[in-house]
């Protein structure tokens, strides 16, 4: 074989492998992007979801701890996280208005983040069913036991 020969067989064999390696990196970065940000949307969604509950929902508890390890690299939202953080668990007195409001603050840093934009009144509108506290009335139809 002469040297062409050999390059002809060579050079895009060594093309076609760099390109699959070099594709297979890509790929595997854009993903990591992904994943990470739907990890952030659901982490949002939760904190939305149950922020009328608080501390009471354990999803609540659980969002706001995976927090540190999704934004690892965004200080704001660690500071503002720190700052709510105060506001409802350091033993000090803050008012309910102050600790909805470094709420407000972290979860529109987060938003922002992603793109969204969340406005006070989507913070502030909620559904939140009223629980029957009595029993229904019973069917006159059913019989008695």
């Amino acid at each position: 074989m002469t040297n062409d020969q050999i390059a002809a067989i060579v050079v895009p064999a060594i093309a076609a492998i760099g390109g699959g390696i070099v594709g297979a990196l890509l790929a595997s970065k854009a993903q990591k992007k992904l994943i990470r940000r739907n990890d952030k949307k659901f982490i949002l969604a939760q904190l939305m979801g149950f922020r009328h509950l608080g501390s009471l929902a354990d999803e609540f508890v659980t969002a706001l701890n995976m927090i540190v390890v999704v934004w690892h690299d965004n200080t704001p939202i660690k500071q503002s996280l720190h700052r709510y953080l105060t506001a409802t668990g350091s033993g000090q007195m803050f008012t309910a208005g102050q600790r909805l409001d470094a709420l407000f603050a972290l979860l529109n840093l987060m938003a922002e983040d992603l793109g969204y934009s969340l406005l006070h009144d989507d913070f502030n509108d909620f559904f939140s069913p009223e629980r029957p506290t009595q029993q229904p009335p019973s069917n006159p139809d059913q019989p008695k036991q």
